[in-house]
């Protein structure tokens, strides 16, 4: 009797594994690679500077999508940024501009007119897709540079109507594009311009001064790299 159920119990076993198994092999998943440009003229001469990101997205298995998160959003790579005279950056950061934007969702929101409204469909779509477009103002990250690139606290926003006011005379934002790409994703290269990114340290220190929710109130590394 006792082998009957012992029989009985690993086949159960093997069955249950085996359903798992085909949830989780047959679950959707998409990639694509996002170009972000930064375009920026100074005194007519134009200065560019972009970044390429991975961004996936994968279909929940069974139990995650029951508990109502029915998908799963990952991004690798860096924040554009453009190097301007006098060894200033401007930097757009990963994060930090509308609530629902990221490097996850900025294509979904840029390019929305040009894909399915819902449905795996739209990321199929966009994942073949070789979409570009210049960024609507309302969906511009934030963007911040550096007095001193070594010292985290001298960190500012940027208004990217008057970038004048943080770099002077003759200094403005042309665009910022968003492309769909075959190109690698970048990596390294942030890095190199900021020491905080090596060291591990806060490239934004916490500034409790300012209220909760505010942009500039807690920038974490993510919001300039995110590596594999």
């Amino acid at each position: 009797m006792m082998k009957i159920l012992k029989i009985l119990l690993i086949g159960g076993l093997i069955v249950v594994g085996g359903t798992l198994a085909y949830c989780y092999v047959g679950l959707a998943q998409y990639t694509w690679h996002q170009k972000m440009t930064i375009e920026v003229e100074v005194n007519g001469q134009l200065y560019t500077g972009a970044s390429v990101v991975k961004v996936t997205v994968q279909e929940s298995e069974p139990l995650t999508k029951q508990l109502g998160y029915p998908l799963h959003f990952g991004a690798t790579g860096e924040a554009a940024y453009v190097e301007l005279p006098g060894n200033r950056y401007l930097f757009a950061l990963l994060g930090g501009g509308p609530s629902n934007s990221g490097p996850q969702t900025n294509a979904l929101n840029i390019f929305q007119d040009q894909l399915p409204r819902k449905g795996l469909e739209r990321f199929a779509v966009l994942s073949t897709s070789r979409f570009k477009t210049e960024i609507p103002e309302s969906q511009y990250p934030l963007l911040v540079t550096f007095t001193d690139l070594t010292d985290p606290t001298t960190v500012k926003a940027v208004d990217p109507e008057n970038l004048a006011a943080t770099f002077g005379p003759g200094v403005s934002l042309k665009r910022l594009t968003l492309e769909i790409t075959d190109e690698p994703v970048t990596e390294g290269k942030i890095e190199q311009v900021l020491p905080c990114l090596r060291s591990g340290k806060a490239c934004v220190p916490l500034n409790k001064d300012l209220p909760y929710g505010h942009p500039m109130r807690n920038i974490l590394n993510n919001a300039f790299w995110r590596p594999k």
